[in-house]
C-alpha cells in the first residue's frame, strides 16, 4: 500500500468499478456513509491532520481547503432551485457574501466555466449535460480551495463534451493554481493530462508513479493489464474476445433498409412557426448477422433514428 502525497498539479486515481476510488476520497473528506468507519490512518492538509479535527472545523474546511465534484454530478444540482440560488447558498454559508457581492461573484464563477450569466435564472432541467457539469465545477470553485477532488466528473457525457470539460478543468487549474485529485476508471483519459497516477485494485493502491513512466507499460501486472486494454483506432487490429460466427450466411438482401429518413419537430409556442430538423435525409442498410454501430455526440439525432425506424411511429 502506497501513502498518497499531493502537490500542485493533476493527481489521478484510476481503477475498475468497486476498487475503492470513491471510498478513499470520501474517507479523506470524512463523508463516509454509515455504517462505514475509518479504523485508522491520517490525512494531512497543509500540515493539519483532519482526522483529529472537530465536526464543526470540518464543515468549514471542506469548502475553504478542499471541495469535491461528486460522482453523478449531473444529478447533484437541486432540481427546484435556480442556478443563482445554488451558487448563493455556498457563497452565503461559507463566505458571508450577500446582495451585489454575491451576485458579482456568481457571475464571475459562471464566466470562469464559459456559461453566460443569464443562466443564473435557469433551472437544472433547462440545461444540457455539459452545462450542468460546468455549473457544478463553478460551485466547487466558489471559495477557491487549494484542492478540488473530481470523482468521475465526466460520467454520462458524450466523448466530445467530455473532452471540452477536461480542457476547461485543465485551463482553470493553470489559471487559478489549484491541485486536482481526479478519480476515474478511464485510464486512457488520464494519460492525456495527469501528472501523477495511482492505480487501485481491491481497495489498495498497487502502483503509484509519474504518468510518463506508467505510459511505458507500468510495473504491476494489473497496471499492465489496464494499459493493454486501451483500444486503438489505428494500427493493426488485435483479435478480440468475440469473433464473427462462421455459420452465418450473409444475405445480399437487407433485413432493414432506411431510405431518405427525415424527422422534423415543430418549435413550441402557438405563434412559433420555426421547425427543428432532428433527422435529415438518412439512408442505410442492415444485413443479417451484422452489428451496426451508430455513433454521434449528444443531440446529433441517434435516438430519433431508432424511433423513426419503427413503422408504427407517426413521424414516418
Amino acid at each position: 500500500m502506497y501513502p498518497l502525497k499531493f502537490f500542485w498539479g493533476n493527481f489521478c486515481i484510476v481503477g475498475e468499478s468497486g476498487s475503492g476510488k470513491s471510498t478513499i476520497i470520501q474517507a479523506m473528506m470524512r463523508i463516509l456513509p454509515p455504517p462505514a468507519l475509518i479504523s485508522e490512518g491520517k490525512v494531512f492538509i497543509d500540515g493539519k491532520n483532519i482526522m483529529e479535527a472537530s465536526e464543526q472545523d470540518i464543515i468549514g474546511f471542506r469548502w475553504k481547503q478542499i471541495s469535491i465534484v461528486m460522482q453523478s454530478a449531473l444529478n447533484a444540482l437541486n432540481p427546484v432551485l435556480s442556478v443563482r440560488e445554488q451558487i448563493y447558498d455556498v457563497l452565503n454559508t461559507h463566505k458571508g457574501l450577500i446582495g451585489k457581492e454575491a451576485d458579482d461573484r456568481a457571475q464571475e464563477l459562471l464566466s470562469l466555466v464559459d456559461i453566460d450569466f443569464t443562466h443564473l435564472e435557469s433551472y437544472p432541467h433547462q440545461l444540457s449535460g455539459g452545462m450542468k457539469q460546468r455549473i457544478v465545477i463553478a460551485i466547487a470553485l466558489a471559495i477557491m480551495p487549494p484542492i478540488i477532488i473530481m470523482d468521475e466528473p465526466t460520467t454520462a457525457l458524450d466523448v466530445i463534451v467530455e473532452r471540452e470539460i477536461i480542457a476547461k478543468i485543465i485551463e482553470l487549474r493553470k489559471k487559478l493554481k489549484f491541485t486536482i485529485l481526479f478519480i476515474t476508471h478511464d485510464l486512457n483519459l488520464l494519460l492525456e493530462f495527469a501528472d501523477k497516477l495511482a492505480v487501485m485494485r481491491n481497495g489498495e493502491i498497487v502502483e503509484l508513479d509519474e504518468v510518463k513512466n506508467i505510459q511505458k507499460g507500468g510495473n504491476h501486472p494489473y497496471t499492465q493489464k489496464l494499459i493493454g486494454s486501451i483500444p486503438s483506432a489505428s494500427g493493426k487490429r488485435k483479435k478480440g474476445l468475440l469473433s464473427k460466427p462462421d455459420s452465418l450466411n450473409f444475405s445480399k438482401i437487407p433485413i432493414l433498409e432506411v431510405r431518405n429518413l427525415k424527422k422534423v419537430f415543430q418549435s413550441p409556442g402557438i405563434f412559433n412557426k420555426n421547425k427543428i430538423v432532428a433527422v435529415n435525409d438518412v439512408s442505410f442498410k442492415v444485413f443479417k448477422g451484422e452489428i451496426v454501430a451508430l455513433v454521434g455526440e449528444s443531440g446529433s439525432g441517434k435516438k430519433h433514428y431508432s424511433k423513426t425506424s419503427n413503422p408504427s411511429d407517426e413521424a414516418l
